[in-house]
């Protein structure tokens, strides 16, 4: 992902001392890859100079990609691939397959609920993995965590009660995420800073094939869906069950090409890490304790107990009594803002190894673009939940139909960041794209309030999605490119962790918000506008997909339903205008950082 600025306060010689990479970007130019083709056969391997200082997982990388070639190189981008192709999947399954599963437990009204939940865990997924990734090694903190989300997938495939799938959810997300993160901690690893939006774009193209790939998919494992009221023992479960049988054929590969080439580098005189003589061996409870010490576990508890007491209070608060009034939700919310107020704090003044360094926490550029990352996605989260079911009820379209509307934005975005990324790469600067981007994505959202009405004509919805699309994928590219613009190699996993934080802090208070906008008008409204025949029905049609659908299109119940979906969307798409014009006013701050002036990494890279 992307990278800050170094303050004004950062003297290289800090960065020396702190940074992996100080070494070879302040004294060095960046290899060109040209240079490096024959580098299986020229280069010689050699220790970091200040191995003891710098975290284990970055000296193991640096070795390997000193040794590889670019045979190896393209074998772990075909990997990382592959990986993008499994998570993309996934998110096409969850949007259009997930309603379905939820209703077949007679809980559609959970979608909200379930994605704050799952967004807070992913985001907890990022710290842990931070230290992981430089303490353990890439391939094997990529590898674990396709474990682990093969075992979310399997719960999903095997669940039979709202518990079982809720829990499947959580993991696979957890999972998912954390694999997503190594992916991308590995494309930052093997690609230089002017080529790394490029690189992104590359491994993120998968977005493009699942765009409508996905929706067919998930159509073709929901038989008579519109029908069907029943789902005991759907075969939605292959969704996830399949997915679960490909994890292994993209992580393994990774792994063993790692594996190889890093016993290479120590043969020809790498080495894993500089140790200084132990004096005594260690008890078992120092060796817990310097575990704990590593991980920041400290720090990491401070911000995921921020993080959960901050955000689960939006998803609660529609059904407690007294509802935002009550005493249980305002503890909630300040206790959560105080515990996210703290962990600066607690990094600089109580944690031996923080997890964020106190020097980025203060990075200018860092704080913006993670603050612009978090309103981008808090904006889209605000309607995007519920807008596959809108455009199913109101618009009467399958399951793949209105995924292909969905997922219009995906491959336009898929495909307009190829070319975003070469622009990077040509000019390197990424500000003035940042910021056309997100007037683009602040002016169509407002768009769609207005079209938010169950006589606008799908053209202009599409037309509202391809726009948005190359807004999006302008803006997610410029965000992973400027997070890491201005850190160093060790840096990254820190910034780039920091970003994924951001990124589901916004996603959740997005769920969040649309949960709170939908339980607060959707069973009012819908009460109000249902004919009299059908009142008693009400909270059987809220809580139900199938029973919306069941309605004939045209029918006075219909109607009602749809006039229903279409005012209280337009009460999300409002919600999420205001705050990408926020986001926008933050991108004009940000500083014109020129990415081809700055080396990150060594070997053969893109």
């Amino acid at each position: 992902m992307g990278k800050p600025e170094i303050s004004d306060d950062d003297s290289p010689a800090v960065h020396e001392l702190l940074s992996v990479s100080a070494s070879h970007t302040r004294k060095e130019q960046p290899i060109s890859t040209n240079e490096q083709v024959n580098a299986e056969d020229s280069v010689s391997v050699k220790p970091h100079s200040l191995a003891i200082d710098v975290p284990e997982g970055i000296t193991r990388i640096e070795n390997i990609t000193r040794s590889w070639n670019w045979y190896a190189l393209a074998g772990v981008y075909f990997t990382l691939w592959g990986a993008y192709l499994i998570f993309a999947f996934q998110r096409a399954f969850a949007g259009n397959v997930g309603p379905y599963a939820l209703s077949s437990f007679g809980e559609h009204s959970l979608l909200p609920a379930i994605s704050l939940v799952s967004n807070i865990m992913s985001g907890v997924v990022y710290l842990p993995m931070a230290k992981a990734i430089n303490i353990y090694g890439r391939a094997e903190s990529h590898i674990a965590m396709a474990l682990v989300s093969a075992v979310g997938l399997v719960l999903l495939a095997a669940s039979r009660n709202i518990e079982t799938y809720s829990a499947g959810v959580i993991i696979t997300e957890f999972g998912l995420n954390g694999l997503i993160y190594a992916v991308d901690i590995i494309t930052a690893d093997t690609s230089m800073l002017k080529s790394r939006a490029l690189a992104y774009a590359f491994t993120a193209t998968p977005f493009i094939i699942t765009a409508f790939g996905g929706p067919s998919a998930a159509e073709s494992l929901l038989p008579n869906a519109a029908e069907s009221r029943s789902y005991v023992d759907p075969t939605w479960r292959w969704s996830f069950g399949s997915l679960a049988m490909c994890l292994p054929v993209i992580a393994l590969p990774l792994f063993g090409i790692m594996f190889f080439y890093e016993r290479r580098a120590v043969a020809r005189g790498g080495s894993r890490q500089e140790q200084l003589p132990n004096k005594q061996p260690k008890t078992f409870g120092r060796s817990i304790l310097d575990t704990l010490i590593k991980f920041d576990v400290l720090g990491i508890v401070v911000l995921a107990a921020g993080q959960i007491l901050f955000l689960l209070p939006f998803s609660l608060a529609a059904s407690s009594q007294r509802q935002w009034a009550s005493g249980h939700i305002i503890a909630m919310i300040i206790l959560g803002i105080a515990f996210l107020a703290a962990f600066p704090l607690v990094e600089k003044r109580f944690s031996p190894q923080p997890f964020i360094p106190w020097r980025l926490l203060t990075d200018r550029t860092l704080l913006l673009v993670c603050g612009i990352d978090a309103l981008f996605l808090l904006s889209n989260g605000t309607y995007q939940s519920y807008f596959v079911s809108y455009l199913q009820v109101v618009y009467d379209l399958s399951v793949s139909h209105a995924g292909y509307i969905d997922g219009i934005t995906s491959v336009v975005s898929g495909i307009w960041k190829i070319l975003i990324g070469i622009a990077i790469r040509r000019t390197g600067n990424f500000k003035w794209l940042l910021v056309a981007g997100l007037a683009v994505h602040a002016l169509f959202l407002g768009l769609l309030i207005y079209f938010r009405h169950p006589d606008t004509a799908t053209g202009f919805l599409v037309m509202c999605q391809l726009i948005l699309g190359f807004a999006s994928g302008t803006i997610v590219l410029c965000l992973n490119v400027g997070v890491v613009a201005t850190v160093e190699h060790a840096d990254i996993a820190a910034t780039v962790a920091l970003l994924g934080v951001s990124s589901y802090i916004g996603s959740a208070v997005g769920s969040a918000v649309s949960g709170a906008i939908w339980t607060n008008l959707f069973p009012g409204k819908l009460q109000q506008l249902l004919p009299e025949g059908s009142k008693d029905d009400a909270i059987d049609i809220y809580g139900s997909l199938q029973r919306q659908l069941s309605f004939p299109p045209g029918s006075a119940a219909r109607n009602a339903i749809a006039e229903t979906y279409a005012s209280t969307q337009t009460w999300m798409l409002t919600a999420g205008t205001l705050v990408a014009g926020v986001a926008l006013v933050l991108a004009l701050a940000l500083r014109n950082i020129k990415l081809s002036e700055r080396g990150q990494v060594v070997g053969v890279t893109l």
